[in-house]
């Protein structure tokens, strides 16, 4: 096979393979994100950024609106340069405000995406149709979405050069997925997804956690003014016993 050499942000950096859960409709597995994280990580964040910004926006706002009634008074020359100083710092809080809201809205309109499998763990030589399913927490979409999806099998490999951390892919095989539009007006985007694997495929290997062999999903969601993020799905592959 052809080596395909894959972008670092196309890749899921997260070391641990989750099992899917079966339910009724099959074997259920929930998207990874680079940006995933625990809800005490997220937390401690989100009091730093919106502390920050609580500061820097107080503070700056005050000033600038004090330079501003200083300046209708009396319009000097060192009003005007204050103005002027102030500025940017306020545009950085407004910015920062603009950023947070974006994401809170993001998190609050869509959830995390989901793909339902027909049997688990894959087996090489097979081909199978799975669902990605990504429901909105209330309402319908007002937009088109776009999902497509790139189906990758690839070398994992985390080591220490000195004290920096390093990562290196090296590719085997990918299958791009057709790019599908679904019409606004829904509570949740559906995607399905032929996922062919060679017969002489070599088995995932996700133990020890830092020299892995890698099938993954990458779900790409493009959802105008709500979300455009890709999910991480890896899979379990093997040989038919």
């Amino acid at each position: 096979m052809a080596n395909l050499k894959i972008p670092q942000q196309e890749y899921c950096p997260n070391a641990q393979c989750w099992e899917p859960k079966y339910t009724p409709e099959g074997y259920v597995l929930s998207a990874e994100s680079p940006q995933s994280s625990s809800w005490a990580a997220v937390g401690c964040a989100g009091l730093f950024i919106t502390a920050w910004l609580g500061i820097w926006c107080g503070v700056s706002f005050t000033m600038f609106a004090i330079a501003l009634l200083q300046l209708l008074r009396t319009p000097a020359v060192g009003n005007v340069l204050m103005l002027l100083f102030l500025t940017p710092f306020v545009a950085i809080g407004v910015g920062g405000l603009i950023w947070v809201g974006r994401l809170l809205y993001q998190k609050y309109r869509i959830k995390a995406g989901m793909l339902i499998l027909p049997t688990y763990p894959l087996y090489a030589g097979e081909t199978y149709r799975v669902r990605y399913r990504r429901p909105l927490r209330n309402g319908h979409t007002t937009q088109t979405a776009l999902l497509s999806a790139i189906w990758l099998h690839y070398e994992w490999v985390q080591y220490y050069r000195g004290t920096d951390l390093e990562t290196v892919t090296h590719g085997f095989s990918t299958q791009t997925c057709l790019e599908r539009a679904i019409s606004r007006g829904v509570k949740q985007l559906e995607y399905t997804i032929d996922l062919t694997i060679p017969p002489d495929a070599k088995p995932s290997i996700y133990a020890p956690t830092h020299n892995q062999l890698r099938w993954e999903l990458q779900v790409r969601c493009h959802l105008p003014q709500v979300v455009r993020d890709t999910s991480f799905f890896k899979l379990r592959v093997v040989n038919k016993p």
